[in-house]
């Protein structure tokens, strides 16, 4: 029985029992299957890859479908095609259009618009257009009488406005603007840069300030924006100025040492030339003890002047330096070197006739004295170098020389040092003197003791003489004509180091630079504070710009 019913290897055999198979089975040949595959009959119900077929059941597909070829279907999402074609508006084509529309939003009309009905069922375009024209008329009407009326006005306000010229545009006081979180501040600078400015600062160290010292740069975007912090650190530096040079912005960075708990020595011999946009055509200048800069033109030569200071263990003066720039190597390159004496500050004066580099000397090493004579170094046109010194004044000096500025005044050009110097009798003062081009004399000494820094504000219709010393306070003098400079007003800053003016369209700025003085002191911070104009701009200075001619 058992044998009748085995199941063979090699027999061909039909099996009428129940089979499952519990592991992998392999078929090399054909499988023949007369019932369904999974419930599937599968030479029915499947949709294969190249046969064609006719899908009758409902299909919903949750991804994108790409469609190769063609496609045939009488309704797109319940719409006739065919009617669509026919009445569908696109951008290219004139169309007739009855049905009622609405814009919910703003309709532009570039070309002329044709109207057959009212405006909001109320106004007749064309009864529009003839009351526009009598009002016109009736307007131009008045116009000429008022015309008349101020014709007759214009010459007694041109007057007025001729003798008052000026008078309405006069600095006032100065609002605060913005406060800048700075440790260690020493002094601003500015350079113009895409249609703003930006404000550059150099820190320094003290002994309440333990920390590593940087150059900052701030973007002051606009005269009614805040300014930023740009990211990148610039060196410590006993100065950061900033110049265009060739349609390029640069900054000229002289190095200082850093503080011992920084890590880091620093160096005071190189002076960088940082190229804001463009940081691989950077050169570094060889420098000594460098504490200022300036950047002139001279019949279309480019100069930079560079002063070099003294320190405590000279015997000798240090030389001042001037680069000249080489427009072929794109390179500052070693032009002269000028005698100075602990030089703390250096300015250009292009005079009318007569160009002069001057440079605040502090301090005589060779003869152990703070007493220098006050000097000037004309350009000579010939040789295109500066001369020798030349004394402002005989036997005229400076004592402890802390900066120099250079202005022009009704096309004259001054000049004002100032004194570290605290004895009142001994040099205490800031002294003016203005030059004709062949000689100088002293305009004006302000009696200021321990001034360190001078900053000269353009601001208003006039022009004012900043003057900051070692006792947190901040002092301006207003240009009066024949009394000269005349104190305004003072100011106590707390910390305050120097002041930096500058400005961003109309707008006139001042930056205070202020470091702390103790190490748990958080007031003293640098601030930015805005140049406030009485009168702006009065009716009869607006009268005047508009009056090109007198009437």
């Amino acid at each position: 029985m058992f044998t009748n019913n085995a199941v063979r290897l090699t027999r061909q055999q039909t099996i009428t029992g129940h089979f499952i198979f519990k592991r992998y089975v392999e078929v090399n040949g054909n499988v023949e299957l007369h019932g369904k595959l999974n419930g599937i009959d599968i030479s029915e119900e499947l949709v294969t890859l190249n046969t064609v077929q006719t899908i009758t059941g409902d299909k919903r597909f949750f991804t994108d479908v790409t469609f190769l070829s063609d496609l045939q279907s009488d309704v797109v999402n319940g719409l006739d095609l065919h009617w669509f074609v026919q009445h569908a508006v696109n951008r290219d084509d004139d169309f007739t259009i009855y049905g009622h529309k609405i814009f919910q939003n703003a309709v532009t009309i570039e070309m002329n618009l044709v109207l057959n009905e009212n405006i909001n069922d109320l106004i007749d375009p064309s009864e529009m257009e003839k009351y526009a024209n009598e009002t016109f008329h009736s307007l131009n009407k008045d116009a000429a009488e008022l015309n008349e009326t101020l014709h007759n006005q214009c010459e007694p306000l041109y007057n007025l406005t001729t003798t008052t010229a000026g008078q309405g545009m006069l600095f006032s006081h100065f609002d605060d603007y913005q406060d800048l979180d700075t440790i260690g501040a020493d002094s601003f600078h500015s350079v113009a840069y895409g249609g703003g400015v930006l404000l550059l600062l150099n820190e320094i160290y003290t002994a309440q300030n333990p920390h590593c010292t940087h150059g900052h740069v701030y973007m002051c975007p606009s005269e009614n924006a805040v300014c930023w912090r740009v990211s990148r650190n610039l060196p410590a530096a006993t100065s950061i100025k900033g110049y265009t040079l060739v349609e390029e912005t640069i900054l000229v960075v002289t190095y200082s040492p850093q503080n011992t708990n920084c890590g880091v020595s620093g160096t005071n011999e190189v002076t960088e030339i940082i190229y804001f946009d463009n940081p691989e055509k950077n050169q570094n200048l060889t420098t000594s003890n460098a504490l200022d800069t300036v950047l002139f033109t001279i019949d279309n030569d480019v100069y930079l002047a560079v002063a070099n200071g003294n320190d405590e263990t000279d015997t000798e003066n240090r030389e001042s330096q001037i680069f000249k720039y080489d427009s072929q190597s794109k390179m500052f390159i070693p032009y002269q070197l000028i005698s100075t004496k602990g030089a703390t500050a250096v300015t250009f004066v292009d005079g009318n006739s007569t160009k002069y580099l001057v440079f605040a000397n502090s301090y005589d090493s060779s003869l152990g004295t703070d007493g220098v004579l006050a000097v000037v170094h004309p350009w000579n046109p010939q040789t295109k170098m500066f001369n020798d010194p030349v004394p402002v004044i005989e036997d005229e000096k400076t004592y402890k020389a802390s900066d120099v500025v250079s202005f022009i005044l009704d096309g004259k050009s001054y000049i004002a040092f100032s004194s570290m110097n605290a004895e009142a009798m001994v040099g205490a003062d800031i002294r003016i003197y203005s030059t004709t081009d062949t000689s100088w004399s002293l305009v004006q000494r302000i009696a200021l003791p321990n001034v360190i820094d001078l900053e000269m504000l353009h601001a208003g219709s006039t022009i004012q003489l900043l003057a900051t010393d070692n006792n947190n306070h901040l002092f301006v003098y207003q240009w009066a004509a024949a009394s000269k400079f005349e104190l305004y007003f003072k100011v106590e800053i707390p910390g305050i180091k120097s002041t930096h003016s500058f400005s961003i369209g109309d707008a006139q700025f001042v930056a205070a630079a202020a470091h702390i003085e103790s190490s748990v002191s958080p007031q003293s911070m640098s601030k930015i504070m805005k140049a406030v104009i009485k009168g702006d701009k009065s009716l009869l200075e607006y009268l005047d710009e508009q009056t090109e001619t007198k009437p």
